[in-house]
């Protein structure tokens, strides 16, 4: 009896020893790719604007590619009915982008006719200034960030910066704190330099 207990010990032991775990999970190699999702749309109705010659999509700003042959005019606003593509995940990571196949109709609009938050309740994507600032809307997304007034953009910024305060302004690579907090004091909330959102 005992020589058969010493046995089994002697092989259990030998057995963790050795690294042999029958039940260790292994590593996937495989390699995946995130998934891309379609959804074809007909007729789909897209306001869009056009910064820096390109029209871009009013809800997250996405870049549009239009058939040849459809030039927008630098600073105005649209109304597009289209068949199109709208593209989710993949590698670019699309979030309901739309890959435009057919151009149906392209109507210019007014954005005061849009439904456009203000910038009293909102500070990034395309808002209305109203009476807070020098100009009509200004718009920060990512890198583009710009004051739009009269259907022109009149200022363009290059970073976003917040003030100790919190306070959160668009501006030029030069341009200071102290700059802005010295016109922020004289009443200048918009202007070449800069665009200071209103406080918290």
């Amino acid at each position: 009896m005992k020589k058969r207990c010493l046995l089994i010990y002697g092989a259990v032991l030998l057995f963790v020893l050795s690294g042999c775990q029958p039940n260790k999970p292994q590593p996937i190699t495989e390699d995946t790719t995130d998934l891309l999702y379609k959804e074809d749309r007909y007729d789909e109705v897209l306001p869009v604007f056009v910064y820096n010659g390109n029209p871009y999509t009013l809800s997250d700003a996405d870049v549009v590619t239009l058939p040849a042959g459809n030039e927008l005019e630098e600073g105005h606003f649209y109304r597009l009915v289209a068949d199109v593509t709208i593209l989710n995940g993949g590698v670019a990571g699309y979030v309901n982008y739309p890959e435009i196949h057919e151009l149906k109709e392209c109507t210019e609009i007014s954005p005061f006719d849009l439904d456009l938050p203000s910038v009293m309740e909102q500070k990034y994507g395309l808002c209305l200034i109203g009476d807070y600032a020098d100009g009509d809307l200004i718009l920060n997304d990512y890198y583009h960030m710009a004051v739009w007034k009269d259907g022109a953009w009149i200022y363009h910024y290059d970073r976003s910066m917040k003030l100790e305060d919190g306070t959160l302004v668009c501006c030029g690579n030069d341009v200071t704190e102290a700059e802005v907090m010295e016109g922020i004091q004289k009443g200048i909330n918009s202007c070449e330099r800069y665009f200071a959102y209103p406080g918290n």
